[in-house]
């Protein structure tokens, strides 16, 4: 039994530490890049725009919106699950979707095309229209906060 809660404590130690070293992750350079070209948008779109907010990519990732055609509500959450570290699938056609956090995903927000095709399908079928600058920045920071 001793062994037994031994094994069991030790594998929660190194799952803990593996949480904590994937927090730690960092933007990667492109996203970085991405991110300060995000940011000479939002403050052409808004003179007053000083940071980029993860709570405020919170509140996005969450916003409700009703669908046009079907009157559906959709939020990034509907495809995406309320936690974006876990798989999930596409409210629709229900294929699988990897994790969206970089964190547990580290091919996720790598590449600016993809980025960009990213927030071009998802802001379309999620809010029916492109997301601005600063609504793509406060995502980027909060999905890398988590």
């Amino acid at each position: 039994m001793k062994t037994l809660f031994t094994g069991l404590a030790a594998g929660l130690i190194a799952l803990l530490s593996t949480q904590t070293v994937w927090a730690a992750i960092p933007k990667n350079p492109t996203v970085t890049a991405f991110m300060q070209e995000l940011a000479k948008e939002a403050k052409q779109e808004d003179p007053a725009f000083t940071a980029f907010s993860a709570e405020r990519g919170k509140t996005l990732y969450f916003k409700e919106h009703i669908d046009s055609e079907d009157g559906d509500k959709r939020t990034c959450a509907t495809c995406h699950k309320d936690n974006p570290m876990l798989p999930s699938k596409h409210a629709v056609t229900g294929k699988p979707i990897d994790p969206l956090s970089p964190a547990v995903n580290r091919e996720r927000f790598t590449k600016e095309k993809k980025i960009k095709k990213w927030f071009r399908r998802n802001c379309k079928w999620t809010f029916e229209r492109s997301c601005t600058a600063t609504e793509q920045g406060d995502f980027l920071e909060y999905i890398y906060s988590l």
